[in-house]
């Protein structure tokens, strides 16, 4: 991957600042109760300077949860490399994510509805959720571990949609313990529904 200009990281540490002053903004204040305008006076820059960056606070939100979840990874990778299977290493991702979600639960609701707004463009900023899960998915399907009749990009597809289901449902419903949910979602997609009786 080509190294970005110099004009590209002053873009990208603009919009990191803009979303970090925002993410301090909506703790103090409340996600709901901040302005777009609020948020160009904190962040001190001109308010064309925020909405040539971000066309909607939903968006300030996604580049902040991103830039999270992409600063993370390197850590959490070399984590799970110490981590023998990928049962295991599937296990502690998804307990990692639940980590996550938990800590920034009152802002998933904006930032899923924005996303999945944006799901049909193809230039949108993408998760680096597929791209870890297709890593220990392959070194799965390497070791024996993982069946290697059906696609890598399938397998990924359908664990990162059954993981924005388990998410979804437990936004929406309360008392649910989501590290729970998670180790269900994982079962569920590694042994199947199918009950499997002794010959």
């Amino acid at each position: 991957m080509d190294e970005p200009s110099r004009r590209e990281r002053k873009q990208q540490e603009s919009a990191d600042h803009i979303s970090r002053t925002a993410m301090t903004l909506f703790a103090q204040r409340g996600y709901a109760n901040i302005t777009m305008e609020e948020i160009a006076r904190a962040a001190d820059v001109a308010k064309g300077t925020l909405y040539s960056r971000f066309a909607v606070k939903e968006a300030i939100l996604s580049h902040f949860i991103l830039a999270e979840m992409r600063d993370a990874a390197p850590a959490l990778m070399a984590e799970l490399q110490d981590l023998s299977g990928c049962r295991v290493r599937l296990q502690v991702y998804f307990r990692q994510s639940a980590r996550f979600a938990q800590q920034y639960r009152d802002y998933l609701r904006p930032y899923l509805q924005y996303r999945f707004a944006q799901i049909f463009q193809p230039d949108r900023p993408r998760s680096n959720m597929s791209q870890i899960l297709g890593s220990l998915l392959s070194e799965g399907m390497a070791n024996g571990e993982i069946r290697c009749d059906i696609a890598l990009p399938q397998q990924v597809l359908a664990l990162e949609m059954h993981y924005v289901g388990v998410l979804t449902a437990w936004l929406s419903l309360e008392g649910l313990d989501l590290a729970t949910l998670l180790d269900g979602m994982l079962a569920l997609f590694l042994d199947g529904a199918e009950v499997r009786h002794a010959a």
